[in-house]
């Protein structure tokens, strides 16, 4: 089968929001992490019953659109494990469960 034959929307975006000013905002699940983890793996578990393929984005930590292909998000482990990874993994758990 080529990829021709699948449809894949660019999405959820799982980031949360944390910088105001970031233009993606409206894409996201909201700022609570517990919150966003349940909601992005509902999403992509109803995405996958049709048949189409969820691709979670953006970047980790990906935050800003100022100077977004130079800036360094800085962020200690604790931050990261509790704030920004679990929508990511809910969502990669949701996926291999298909």
């Amino acid at each position: 089968m080529s990829s021709r034959q699948y449809w894949y929307p660019i999405r959820p975006g799982v980031n949360g929001y944390r910088i105001s000013q970031c233009g993606r905002n409206f894409e996201y699940f909201g700022e609570d992490p517990f919150l966003r983890a349940r909601m992005v793996g509902e999403y992509v578990k109803g995405v996958q019953s049709t048949g189409t393929i969820a691709t979670l984005k953006h970047f980790v930590a990906n935050n800003t659109d100022y100077y977004r292909r130079k800036s360094n998000s800085i962020i200690d482990e604790r931050t990261l494990h509790e704030i920004y990874l679990p929508p990511f993994k809910a969502g990669i758990d949701r996926e291999l469960k298909q």
